[in-house]
């Protein structure tokens, strides 16, 4: 998996919320770039080693991935904080996750496939 070296880097924070069609990830919202805040699913405080062990995930998970990276707005970020989600919920995201990138390849190739005509 990736590691994002700056998730408040302009193309890591646009890339979230294109993949999340500029919503936030948990009251689905629209949300304006500016204020878009970036949430991690898993907290960072829980650490690396700990979230692995965990929720059973891969030795190459990272904290700064896309996969642990939501677009929120800052209502949603505040009420979520350090909360840890159960393992359930947690196994359930990644289908979710690739659902809504799915969404927006088909989203893009779509303004690519009309653009060109």
């Amino acid at each position: 998996m990736v590691e994002i070296k700056n998730p408040s880097d302009i193309f890591a924070r646009s890339t979230v919320w294109n993949a999340y069609n500029k919503r936030c990830f948990y009251c689905r919202e629209f949300i304006y770039f500016k204020e878009m805040e970036i949430d991690h699913v898993i907290p960072k405080s829980l650490g690396k080693e700990k979230a692995i062990e965990e929720y059973g995930l891969g030795p190459d998970f990272e904290l700064d991935s896309y996969f642990n990276l939501v677009p929120t707005c800052r209502t949603c970020n505040n009420l979520k904080r350090a909360k840890l989600y159960d393992k359930i919920t947690i196994l359930h995201y990644p289908y979710l996750l690739h659902f809504y990138y799915d969404l927006f390849c088909w989203q893009i190739l779509l303004k690519l496939w009309f653009t060109w005509k």
